[in-house]
C-alpha cells in the first residue's frame, strides 16, 4: 500500500505498507486536524485509525468517509 498525504501548510509526503509507518502518519494527522477531515477507502480494519477518528469527532471534527458498499 501506498500513502499521499497532500496539504496547503505542510506540503506532501509519501509512505510505505507495512514497514513504512502508514499507520502511525495518519493517526498522528488526524490527531492535527481541528475542523474537518475527508477520507475515501476501499475497505478500514485498524481499529488505532477508528479510535482517532472517533476521538476526532468527539472534540468537533467534521469526518466525511467514501468506502467500497461491499465492504
Amino acid at each position: 500500500m501506498c500513502l499521499l498525504l497532500a496539504g496547503l501548510s505542510w506540503g506532501s509526503e509519501v509512505y510505505f505498507s507495512p514497514e513504512g509507518g502508514i499507520q502511525n502518519q495518519i493517526v498522528r494527522r488526524i490527531e492535527r486536524a481541528h475542523t474537518t477531515i475527508d477520507i475515501a477507502m476501499y475497505s478500514f480494519t485498524a481499529g488505532p485509525i477508528a479510535q482517532s477518528l472517533a476521538e476526532a469527532r468527539a472534540r468537533g471534527v467534521v469526518i466525511r468517509v467514501i468506502r467500497d458498499v461491499g465492504q
